[in-house]
């Protein structure tokens, strides 16, 4: 049958191309379910059946064409459990069973975005650890997938060495699309840990000298493997970040991002630096690689924590894509959508 992908006996899975793929339309934390429960996306696999309907339906109702997914299951105190308990799986070490709920997210309508690793310190082993199998296992789906090396990863618990080879063997694979997920505020996976004398230099890391007179003796601390020695436009077109599609932009949490006032009246705090990345990756200018952007994640740790509201997500979700509407760039929604 032309156009489906056919898994025994479940219904077709959706076949969706590389332009659906990059129309992010997802809400991965920031909802919550008919329990009231905050709906962490890559939790799904974990619930009972009824559950899992549950939320399949309400991401429907609300619009939503993507879902996050990840082989590590972890969140502090998610309260996804029976009376409240907390949920944790790990399923790297079980390609086939997370193939098949990949499979599955197809089968109900959503193009699966795959953080590959928890993005915790240690993580960037995975890559040659766990993803040859897990790579393999998803062989019939990978295509209709965007695919990331995991949460945080770019400025967090990987190197940039390793983000370079991570996002090299996505592409290599063949994943419908990959996406650079960062540290909040950040977008380049090139390293840069402070400033300083060089006699500051912390290990691991070397010294570029800035050559500023009018700052003599200052320079950026950055990794010693670091294939773009720092330079964080030159990530976007070499070692493998000329594969990247898609930048996941996160905002910062707490009052920078909630105060709609903290920049100015009616300008948010986090606004002046989304505009920063509009300008340069979303429109391609400055010297950066035109890309697309997806608001991915912002809201959600305030909302797991009771910090902000339905309308704050909505409020926020509305200010970025009117920053882009501005400058006619177009963005998808990893973190609800804009009303």
């Amino acid at each position: 049958m032309s156009g489906f992908l056919l898994v025994c006996d479940a219904p077709a899975a959706i076949t969706p191309t590389k332009a659906d793929i990059l129309d992010v339309k997802a809400n991965f934390i920031s909802m919550r379910d008919s329990w009231n429960r905050v709906m962490l996306s890559w939790f799904w696999p974990l619930l009972p059946e009824y559950q899992q309907q549950d939320w399949f339906s309400l991401w429907r109702s609300s619009g939503l064409t993507h879902v996050v997914m990840c082989p590590v299951m972890s969140y502090p105190h998610n309260a996804l459990g029976p009376e409240g308990s907390d949920l944790l799986d790990d399923w790297r070490g079980q390609p086939e069973r997370f193939a098949t709920v990949v499979t599955r997210a197809l089968q109900e309508g959503f193009i699966p975005i795959i953080q590959m690793t928890s993005g915790d310190g240690g993580t960037g082993h995975d890559v040659d650890v766990y993803w040859p199998a897990l790579i393999a296992a998803l062989s019939n789906v990978k295509k209709f997938c965007l695919g990331s090396c995991g949460f945080e990863t770019a400025g967090g618990g990987w190197r940039s060495a390793q983000t370079s080879r991570g996002v090299t063997m996505l592409h290599n694979s063949g994943f419908g699309a990959i996406m650079l997920h960062c540290q909040p505020e950040r977008a380049t996976g090139a390293s840069y840990h402070g400033e300083g004398p060089q006699s500051n230099t912390p290990p691991d890391c070397i010294w570029i000298d800035y050559h500023d007179p009018t700052r003599p003796g200052i320079g950026a601390f950055i990794e010693n493997d670091d294939p773009w020695r720092g330079d964080e436009a030159g990530f976007w077109t070499s070692h493998g970040g000329e594969f990247i599609d898609m930048l996941w932009y996160q905002t910062p949490h707490g009052s920078k991002l909630l105060d709609p006032n903290g920049g100015g009246p009616n300008i948010g705090a986090w606004e002046d630096r989304w505009i920063e990345i509009i300008e340069r990756l979303g429109v391609g200018g400055r010297g950066w690689r035109q890309v697309n952007l997806c608001m991915g994640e912002k809201t959600g740790y305030d909302y797991f924590h009771n910090a902000c509201t339905d309308a704050d997500v909505v409020r926020t979700s509305n200010r970025a894509y009117d920053l882009c509407v501005a400058r006619s760039v177009v963005c998808g929604f990893g973190d609800g959508l804009p009303d």
